[in-house]
């Protein structure tokens, strides 16, 4: 900027910025999920009376394939989301029940091969080994997602890293492998297959259940868009397979923005919910380039102003602490997904000068006459002074 004399060079400042911050926090989550699931092996086996089952050549190997490798590549990517407070807490809920299902997994695994009498202890540590590397890969898609070619690409090839030190008999010498029996190998994918399960819930419910009652989730989380698609739309779920561009009349109608506003309110005067654009009402992916292209900026970024703006203008300020966006790649397609929280306070749809309670009722968002706004808006937020009242039922915004 200094050298240039313009402002022009901010915008990418700023977006390598957040790029920055986005992958130091995706980094911080592969490390201290580790953490976690270090020291929560220690304390089980320690419990257990049972001998620690890795050597240092097991921790290093997987530690590697899991952690260190793909945190050097994923650090050299991502998307770049606006940055938000909160960076500790959000790593913290991620990496303590992340990290207790990698250690249950990789304990029951190095548990059962060690019941079997003719188990010797390198094919239990081999054992707890192979549980740990499946495990450890389901937590790098969970940190890596949304998943493209190249994330999917990583992961594979760490998974294939590891069998090629198995496959080989001076890699698997030298890092202290003996494989076990085939009895005891299925006990260990089937604990590393319960790993999977459940950390595939916590990729899909997670976020949620992390989230603290009342708060809005937060930007960044890896949202299972096929999931969505899948199960269809609800009463604290809608689909909209675009923001502005007309897919019928194939040009720009800003009537569909009001549209995705009155949704918007309609979850945020109600108990909240998700909005996904980019998602037709049948769960079709058509994605968001049709929008793109009639952006200045036809990207993420552009897409992601051009839509806070819009919602701005139509519901306000105060509305937007409430509303995160994430945006997640769907087999080439991108969806944006509104993660809408409910408001401290009513909000309203701004129509030609008039202000509308819009409330999601079912799988629809409707109006309220006046009196029943009234009567909701008493009942909804009963901390609300008259004053207050008043100005909402004459449209007035804080």
């Amino acid at each position: 900027m200094l050298l240039s004399d313009s402002f022009a060079a901010l915008p990418h400042v700023v977006r390598e910025g957040r790029r920055a911050v986005a992958n130091m926090e995706r980094v911080a989550k592969l490390f201290v999920s580790k953490s976690v699931y270090a020291f929560l092996l220690v304390v089980a086996v320690g419990v257990a009376g049972l001998i620690f089952p890795f050597v240092p050549r097991h921790l290093t190997l997987v530690g590697t394939l899991t952690i260190g490798l793909p945190a050097t590549l994923l650090a050299l990517g991502g998307t770049a989301p606006r940055a938000e407070p909160g960076f500790v807490r959000r790593v913290a809920r991620f990496a303590a029940p992340t990290g207790l299902v990698v250690a249950a997994a990789t304990f029951a695994a190095y548990a059962l091969a060690r019941t079997e009498p003719w188990v010797s202890e390198g094919q239990a540590r081999t054992t707890a080994t192979m549980a740990l590397m499946a495990a450890g890969l389901a937590l790098l898609v969970l940190v890596a997602a949304p998943l493209n070619r190249a994330r999917l690409a990583l992961v594979v090839g760490m998974g294939a890293g590891y069998v090629a030190v198995l496959a080989v008999p001076f890699a698997r010498r030298f890092f202290a492998l003996e494989p076990p029996p085939a009895i005891v190998v299925l006990a260990a994918v089937g604990s590393a297959a319960l790993a999977l399960s459940l950390l595939r819930l916590l990729g899909t419910a997670g976020p949620a259940l992390r989230r603290l009652p009342g708060q809005p989730a937060a930007r960044g989380e890896p949202p299972d868009v096929r999931a969505f698609a899948e199960a269809g739309e609800s009463a604290a779920v809608e689909f909209k397979a675009s923001l502005r561009w007309d897919v019928q009349e194939q040009r720009v109608n800003k009537a569909l923005e009001r549209v995705v506003a009155k949704t918007v309110a309609g979850f945020l005067n109600g108990r909240g919910g998700t909005l996904l654009l980019g998602v037709d009402d049948a769960g079709g992916i058509p994605g968001l380039a049709a929008d793109y292209a009639t952006l200045t900026r036809p990207d993420r970024d552009g897409f992601e102003r051009h839509l806070m703006q819009s919602l701005t203008a139509a519901l306000g300020t105060a509305a937007r602490r409430f509303v995160a966006a994430t945006f997640a790649d769907v087999a080439g397609a991108d969806v944006c997904v509104l993660s809408i929280g409910p408001a401290d306070a009513p909000v309203y749809l701004r129509e030609a000068g008039d202000a509308r309670l819009y409330l999601r009722t079912g799988n629809a968002t409707t109006p309220l006459p006046l009196d029943e706004a009234v009567r909701y808006v008493r009942s909804r937020w009963p901390v609300r002074t008259a004053g207050r009242l008043a100005d909402a039922v004459l449209g007035r915004q804080a």
